[in-house]
């Protein structure tokens, strides 16, 4: 967080990984030698996307935009630099033109659109967070975000469990002790 107490400095970081990864890709997928695509596109998804969507759940969450649609999801210039990067990673992957549009790149990588990978991501982190155990100290905090009602100053879970609607009752919590 930053001295304004909002995440421009995590996005930040998060772009400039993304930046990093995508040229690492590139360089290893050259068209004389080097990675196959198959490779590449298992790099990428193991690696990068990992790195580039730490934390998005925290970051990426907007407080202006109430409902999850997915051109909207967090913030703009965070979303479309998150573009930019799956951008230069599909064109990795495939060997594609710079010319190429972005969806077909994405289709022929087989790459989910960074909106909605930026959305299962944030999901992913809600179920994480909602079968925690009791004994976990995150849970009462949780439990107590679920269920309560907030007027103003709503934190990125807040927004997470109104935008899922996840039931954590229907979800099977696994102890995590014998």
């Amino acid at each position: 967080m930053d001295q304004n107490l909002n995440w421009k400095a995590q996005q930040a970081h998060a772009v400039e990984k993304g930046t990093k990864w995508a040229a690492q890709i590139r360089r290893l997928t050259r068209s004389t030698w080097g990675l196959t695509p198959k490779y590449a596109k298992r790099l990428y998804i193991s690696v990068a996307i990992p790195r580039i969507l730490y934390a998005v759940d925290v970051w990426c969450v907007t407080s202006r935009n109430e409902q999850l649609r997915v051109s909207k999801l967090g913030p703009a210039k965070a979303l479309d630099q998150v573009i930019t990067i799956q951008r230069a990673g599909a064109l990795a992957i495939t060997g594609g033109l710079r010319t190429s549009a972005t969806d077909s790149l994405n289709a022929h990588a087989h790459l989910l659109p960074a909106a909605l990978a930026i959305r299962k991501w944030c999901h992913y982190a809600l179920i994480r967070m909602v079968t925690l155990p009791k004994e976990h100290p995150l849970h009462k905090f949780i439990k107590q975000r679920r269920t309560g009602k907030v007027r103003r100053h709503k934190g990125p879970l807040h927004h997470l469990v109104k935008w899922f609607k996840v039931d954590a009752n229907a979800i099977e919590k696994i102890p995590s002790t014998v």
